[in-house]
């Protein structure tokens, strides 16, 4: 299993910057609204 942030996609912000900045970190994130992926994620960003 592999750490990673799911960014949760709830149809405002500018999520893709919040994105770049954790990959910039060498954070691996996922933007999604799936419930599964924000289950499986060790972390959330809202």
């Amino acid at each position: 299993m592999t750490f990673y942030i799911a960014i949760i996609d709830y149809g405002l912000g500018n999520l893709k910057s919040i994105s770049k900045l954790l990959n910039h970190l060498n954070v691996k994130n996922k933007i999604t609204a799936e419930d599964n992926e924000i289950l499986d994620a060790d972390g959330i960003i809202l």
